[in-house]
C-alpha cells in the first residue's frame, strides 16, 4: 500500500511539473503581448493613479514612446537581417568611406593590348567525289559510300539529340526541386519574420501611439480625472 501511495504521489508531481512546463510554453508564445500589456499598465498606473498630474501623464507618455520606438527599430532591423541585408552600422561606415576625395592630376600610360587568335580545327568528313569521267559503277559506289556516311551522321545526331534531351529533363527536374526547396525556405523565413519581427514592430507602434496620445492630450485627461473625482 505504501509503495502504491508513493507511486501515485510521484505520478501526481510529474503531472504537475508537466503542466507547469506546458503553461510556461503557452505563456512564452505570447510573451511579447504580455510585456506590452505590462508596460501599458505601468504607464497608466503611475500616470493616472499614483500621481495623476499633467506632468506625470506626459512623462509616462514619453516613456511609452521610447519603449515603442525601441521595439519598432528592433523589428525593422530583424526584418533586414532575414533578407540578408547588411547591418545599419555597416551601412553608415560604408557611407563615410564613400566620401568624395580631392582629384589628383596624373598621367596614365597607354598600355598596348595584344589579342590572340585561336584557330579552331574542324574535323571534315571526307566525301567521295563524283567524277563524270568515271564509270557508272564507280560513281554508284561513291554515291553509296556517301549515303552510308550520311546514315552514320544521322544516327550520331539522333544519339546526341537523345542524350541532350535526357540531360535537359534531368536538369529540369533538378531545377524544379531546387525551386521548391528555395520556396519552402523563403516561406519559412517570411513566416518567421512575420511572427517575430513584424509583431515587434506592431507592438512598438501600439506603444508609440499610446505614448503620443498621453503626451498630446494630457490636459484633457486631467480634466476628465477632475470631473470623475
Amino acid at each position: 500500500m505504501q509503495i502504491q501511495f508513493i507511486l501515485r504521489i510521484k505520478a501526481f508531481l510529474e503531472s504537475i511539473v508537466h503542466w507547469l512546463k506546458s503553461f510556461y510554453d503557452w505563456l512564452a508564445k505570447a510573451r511579447l503581448f504580455i510585456f506590452a500589456i505590462a508596460v501599458l499598465f505601468v504607464a497608466f498606473f503611475f500616470g493616472f493613479w499614483v500621481y495623476g498630474t499633467e506632468r506625470a501623464i506626459r512623462v509616462s507618455g514619453l516613456g511609452l514612446q521610447l519603449v515603442g520606438m525601441w521595439f519598432a527599430i528592433r523589428g525593422v532591423l530583424g526584418i533586414r537581417k532575414y533578407f540578408k541585408q547588411p547591418p545599419l552600422q555597416l551601412l553608415i561606415v560604408n557611407w563615410f568611406k564613400q566620401f568624395p576625395r580631392w582629384a589628383r592630376s596624373f598621367t596614365g600610360d597607354m598600355q598596348s593590348t595584344s589579342y590572340s587568335r585561336s584557330h579552331a580545327q574542324a574535323d571534315l568528313e571526307i566525301w567521295a567525289n563524283d567524277d563524270p569521267n568515271q564509270t557508272i559503277e564507280v560513281r554508284l559506289t561513291a554515291v553509296l559510300q556517301n549515303m552510308e556516311q550520311l546514315k552514320s551522321d544521322i544516327k550520331s545526331n539522333q544519339k546526341s539529340t537523345s542524350q541532350l534531351a535526357s540531360e535537359f529533363e534531368n536538369h529540369k527536374r533538378q531545377a524544379s526541386d531546387a525551386n521548391k526547396q528555395l520556396e519552402n525556405t523563403m516561406r519559412k523565413e517570411i513566416e518567421s519574420s512575420q511572427t517575430n519581427d513584424l509583431l515587434k514592430s506592431l507592438v512598438g507602434m501600439v506603444l508609440l501611439t499610446a505614448g503620443i496620445v498621453m503626451s498630446t492630450i494630457s490636459q484633457e485627461f486631467i480634466l476628465i480625472i477632475n470631473e470623475l473625482h
